[in-house]
């Protein structure tokens, strides 16, 4: 994080200001906040006076497009959702120098990214993955509320993974955070489709406008960035002949990487990709393509087969994904065997 002050900081939003304290942060949400942090009243928050004189109590500069009441800590500023990102790119600035994965689909996001990470770790990578109510890397962990974080928690934590020198962030991507430009600072290198059937359409309203805000994703890839899907799922041929970016897909299929030859048994999966045989301690045919969506990323980064055929075997399962459970039968003394499908 840069050493600014709020006068520096907010002359580079064109607001007026006279206070010479160095910002500690910037927060949208008033809880959060403390001492000399900025904390941004943005109107489509529906942000109530009450959180601004918290705010304010507790030390903060407010800055809003409207003054809900006079206070020499508040300014405005217009169309504060545009300037928002370049307040954070000032302070915080944009971290570019690690490589930038992004994961989305209807299931499979959580299983996808965590293989991806399990793999570049055995490839002595420095990763944090960004996933379903948490972030995480060797020394780094944080509780989240949502699969992707907002766009102020994004930006602290990746100046957090520049600090750490991160090499590789990997990153669940929810429909949510496509339409509501949570991801809007980002350029990725990878984009991994997993599958897009239908969820949320009580926000959507229709499978096409879920669809069509996945596919939104490609825009925030690099012009050098490739995307990865599953070619068995028809549905994203729309997506493959809108862009102009390298497309490389796997699947049972006509696909680039083709998956051959499954066996699925209860202690393992056993296929070939591209005549390379993959054995993997995990169950279950989705897990089949969430191994050749995470080994597809690791074959475009130039990682050998002969390397991965003895990385994937050390893969571990997302806890209560597809695991294993024993449960004692107190009515036959035996043991039951359960697998759990999340």
């Amino acid at each position: 994080m840069e050493t600014i002050t709020f006068t520096d900081l907010l002359a580079k939003v064109g607001v007026s200001c006279k206070d010479s304290r160095i910002v500690r942060g910037i927060s949208d949400d008033s809880r959060e906040v403390e001492q000399d942090m900025l904390f941004v009243a943005i109107k489509a928050t529906a942000m109530k006076k009450e959180h601004i004189l918290e705010a304010l109590t507790k030390g903060a500069v407010v800055l809003c497009e409207k003054q809900p009441f006079a206070d020499a800590n508040i300014y405005e500023a217009a169309s504060l959702k545009q300037k928002l990102i370049l307040l954070l790119d000032t302070l915080y600035g944009r971290y570019e120098a690690c490589q930038c994965i992004a994961v989305s689909g209807t299931n499979g996001k959580t299983s996808v990214a965590s293989y991806i990470a399990q793999l570049l770790y055995m490839q002595k990578a420095r990763v944090m993955v960004i996933g379903t109510g948490f972030v995480k890397g060797e020394t780094i962990f944080f509780e989240t509320s949502n699969t992707t974080p907002g766009l102020i928690a994004l930006a602290k934590y990746f100046d957090i993974a520049r600090q750490k020198q991160i090499t590789h962030i990997v990153m669940e991507v929810s429909s949510h955070a496509i339409a509501q430009e949570r991801i809007a600072r980002i350029r990725f290198d990878a984009v991994v489709f997993t599958n897009i059937t239908a969820d949320h359409l009580d926000y959507h309203i229709t499978k096409t406008h879920y669809r069509f805000t996945k596919f939104k994703l490609a825009n925030y890839l690099k012009k050098s960035g490739v995307i990865i899907y599953n070619a068995d799922y028809e549905y994203m041929l729309p997506l493959v002949h809108m862009q102009s970016h390298r497309c490389v897909s796997y699947g049972l299929g006509a696909a680039h990487i083709p998956i051959e030859h499954v066996v699925l048994s209860e202690s393992n999966i056993r296929f070939s990709l591209q005549g390379y045989k993959i054995r993997a301690h995990l169950l279950g045919l989705m897990n089949v393509y969430n191994v050749a969506a995470a080994l597809t990323f690791m074959r475009i980064n130039d990682v050998e087969y002969e390397r991965l055929q003895e990385d994937v075997e050390k893969l571990r399962a997302v806890k209560g994904r597809l695991e294993v459970v024993y449960q004692a039968s107190f009515r036959c003394g035996s043991i039951m065997r359960i697998q759990l499908l999340h």
